[in-house]
């Protein structure tokens, strides 16, 4: 059952900066990265997708807070997704994601975005 309260906040897509990496990780050290986030309309970060350097190749990545899931089905979510495509067709590096255990749709999500199963869990964008 949702509640009301996040069914009708006004969520924002937009380019990460700097500063939103730092307010949802908090200080932790994070790679190279280009990102969108989904805000709440008072700018707190909810989630970010996007890709991490990592060496010779990009991670295709994503991470919410669970005050975003109920929304995930909503349109701006859907279109931070594909927005975030941008970053992995514009890669010159080999782009990599990892199907996450602990989410059920996880493989049907990446594959359904258009990356192909390597091995397991591990799945590769074709270029």
């Amino acid at each position: 059952m949702r509640d009301g309260v996040n069914d009708h906040q006004r969520l924002i897509s937009r380019e990460a900066t700097a500063a939103d990496i730092r307010a949802f990780y908090g200080e932790r050290p994070y790679p190279t990265l280009r990102a969108r986030v989904v805000t709440s309309q008072s700018g707190e970060v909810l989630g970010v997708i996007g890709l991490a350097r990592e060496g010779l190749w990009s991670k295709f990545f994503s991470e919410i807070r669970e005050d975003l899931r109920s929304s995930l089905p909503r349109a701006i979510c859907l279109r931070t997704i594909l927005k975030s495509l941008d970053f992995v067709r514009a890669s010159k590096l080999p782009v990599f994601a990892i199907a996450q255990a602990d989410e059920p749709d996880s493989h049907r999500v990446l594959q359904r975005l258009g990356f192909v199963q390597v091995d397991g869990d591990v799945y590769r964008w074709p270029s």
